[in-house]
């Protein structure tokens, strides 16, 4: 699985924390993982393998949209936290972020996926689906 990846040209440092998350949600990883000292190449391993499945442009506008559902929520915009479709096992999504954030806590973000992140979900949707609507 980190091949696959790393053919695709991606390495974790290259993605943002809501990027992490939503990888790991699509990957291989057990809803009922829990992280134990260690395990990090494997967090690292599901990280990866998520991001092959979707893509950097796929993975980078999902984490957009759910960023965006979370601060609709925050403004008091909404009276519940939308997840973004296809998303939607709670238990998946708080076990995939909390996940992420450990792994951003001992492998730093790039400057470049800091900058991808302050873009909007409309910014970052995926040309394919530009060119549908």
């Amino acid at each position: 699985m980190l091949k696959l990846a790393q053919s695709a040209g991606i390495s974790v440092s290259d993605l943002t924390n809501g990027e992490r998350a939503v990888a790991l949600y699509v990957s291989d990883m057990p809803t009922s993982y829990r992280f134990r000292r260690g395990d990090m190449p494997k967090a690292c391993d599901w990280i990866l393998q998520g991001a092959a499945r979707l893509g950097l442009e796929e993975l980078a506008y999902i984490a957009a949209l759910h960023q965006e559902c979370r601060l609709e929520w925050l403004r008091g915009v909404t009276l519940v936290v939308r997840s973004v479709e296809g998303f939607s096992d709670k238990t998946r999504t708080e076990r995939a972020e909390y996940l992420a954030a450990l792994v951003t806590s001992d492998v730093r973000v790039s400057d470049e996926a800091l900058r991808r992140h302050k873009q909007s979900a409309t910014a970052l949707r995926p040309l394919a689906a530009k060119a549908a609507a």
